[in-house]
């Protein structure tokens, strides 16, 4: 997988309950009642930065890395810091596939079924940090299904998109991070090939239904950190096909013949007919449906109120195609000849051609796609539990 990745942070060492407390000594001398990730203008968190990074490079890691174990809960029993993997993908560059991601990530909860476990296994799992890429998790190939990913932290940054497509998704997370990047259902509107078209006389060709957004189920255990736009829309549907040209008009009657006696004409020769008038154009096809928004399930633990306000949703349908242009009309039919000449009888005029037939009625527009839903649904821990 493509991406800068700052790897494990190991070389752990048994004193960590030692580090705890200089951490909490050094909150107490700052004045810093909480680290907060991502906000650096106090000039106390500086100083507290400045000391975290000298307590890191006696465990062989980053400041951050080291935090993010300690006080995430990336411990071991053994009071080792156990290895918590940051991933950095920065742009530009080509979609991170589902595929590409690390097995950490895509692997489901084997443990106990008990809450801390499952929160300490989640917590233990790599942390994403997404700027300017996109993160494409729509099926490709053989592909198929819903997806579940795992994610110690999660943040998007400016330009970078999660893209769930079709597929239903469930993204579990214990702190997320929204900085400017957010979710999508489909970053284009594929092309459609074009329709077949309809013999002589027979209707447009329906248009395509447009592609509904799959669904996403955002499972938090710990908080959500900005404002999260969530863009589940439908795309929309296909253009009708235009109806098949008209039936041509038959053709005029031939004119009668002439008919001679032994000295004069006794039968003149007739005109012939006019052609029949073309047919109607046929109807055009109906449009393609939109398709329908995608649902978000915002499921937290009921302890940890997340307010509606860090989730901005909009999960519209797909506009509806518009219908297919009428087909032509059919040509008028070829006036009938004038009748057969004689040696006495000539004359007559050959019959005039059909008019041509009206173009046919425009199809029917499709429908606008159903639009998606937003859930928030706070769970009790042995509920939670039902989701790994």
């Amino acid at each position: 997988m493509t991406g800068e990745s700052t790897g494990p942070t190991k070389k752990a060492t048994g004193w960590v309950t030692l580090f705890g407390s200089l951490i909490v000594a050094i909150l107490a001398a700052t004045g810093v009642a909480a680290i907060s990730f991502g906000y650096t203008d106090s000039s106390r968190l500086k100083v507290l930065g400045a000391k975290l990074s000298e307590i890191a490079a006696d465990v062989g890691t980053s400041a951050t890395g080291y935090v993010h174990a300690l006080l995430g809960g990336g411990v071991g029993d053994d009071g080792k810091i156990e290895p918590v993997e940051v991933v950095k993908l920065t742009g530009p560059g080509k979609p991170v596939l589902a595929r590409d991601l690390p097995e950490a990530v895509r692997a489901p909860y084997q443990g106990e079924r008990k809450f801390d476990a499952v929160l300490a296994d989640l917590r233990r799992r790599p942390a994403f940090d997404l700027t300017d890429r996109t993160l494409s998790l729509v099926a490709v190939g053989a592909e198929t299904g819903s997806v579940t990913l795992y994610f110690s932290e999660l943040a998007l940054n400016k330009g970078s998109k999660i893209a769930i497509g079709d597929r239903n998704v469930r993204i579990i997370v214990k702190e997320l991070i929204a900085n400017g990047g957010g979710v999508i259902s489909f970053e284009e509107n594929p092309a459609i090939p074009p329709l077949s078209s309809p013999v002589n006389g027979q209707p447009g060709v329906s248009g395509p239904s447009g592609r509904s957004s799959g669904s996403l189920e955002l499972v938090v255990l710990g908080h959500v950190r900005g404002q999260l736009p969530v863009v589940l829309n439908g795309l929309p549907g296909g253009a009708g096909g235009a109806g098949g040209k008209g039936v041509a008009g038959e053709p005029g009657e031939a004119g009668q013949s002439g008919s001679d006696s032994l000295f004069s004409c006794t039968r003149p020769v007739g005109n012939g007919g006019p052609g029949g008038a073309g047919m109607s154009g046929a109807l055009g096809g109906r449009g393609g449906d939109g398709g329908g928004g995608g649902n978000l399930q915002l499921i937290y633990l009921g302890s940890n109120l997340i307010p509606r306000s860090a989730i901005q949703f909009t999960a519209a349908g797909g506009e509806p195609g518009v219908g297919g242009p009428g087909g032509p009309g059919g040509d008028g039919g070829p006036g009938g000849s004038r009748g057969w000449q004689t040696f006495y009888c000539r004359g007559g005029v050959d019959g005039a051609a059909g008019a041509q037939g009206p173009v046919g009625p425009n199809g029917a527009p499709g429908s606008r796609g159903p639009s998606g839903m937003l859930k928030q649904i706070p769970l009790p821990r042995d509920q939670i539990l039902g989701l790994f």
